[in-house]
């Protein structure tokens, strides 16, 4: 757990408690299997084919939620006409995720443009999160 600054806490040190009061909370609705978490995929490049990633999310064992931490692509718009064939790939096996009943946790990187701020948005949305938790960058 984070704490707010205190006499304590080096000057370097950040303060903390907006961060923390502002975090969302997030319960996973099963309490068996595995919490994956997952960040800066970076996909899009020969360095990191979108394959790769879909084959590793189709065999997680025994997920209970999958948290990724962001920066997915090199870049993404998550606005559905400028998906390619390896962002639909990808986005389909968090779907097929979510289709086993695991709850996928979004946290947007620096990298993720337009995604939806709000649950509602989200709801409205084509893309397989159960929340998306959004940038503090505006």
């Amino acid at each position: 757990m984070f704490r707010a600054k205190s006499r304590d806490t080096p000057a370097w040190m950040p303060d903390w408690t907006a961060l923390v009061h502002a975090a969302p909370v997030i319960e996973l609705p099963r309490a068996d299997g595995e919490l994956y978490v997952i960040a800066d995929a970076h996909l899009g490049d020969v360095r990191a084919p979108a394959q790769t990633f879909v084959d590793m999310l189709d065999s997680l064992p025994e997920p209970a939620g999958v948290v990724f931490m962001g920066d997915l692509f090199k870049v993404w718009l998550a606005i559905p006409k400028y998906w390619d064939v390896q962002v639909r790939s990808v986005l389909a096996a968090f779907r097929r995720l979510r289709g086993r009943g695991v709850p996928i946790v979004f946290v947007v990187g620096n990298r993720e443009y337009f995604l939806p701020k709000t649950p509602r948005r989200l709801e409205r949305s084509a893309l397989p999160f159960d929340h998306v938790v959004p940038s503090n960058q505006g």
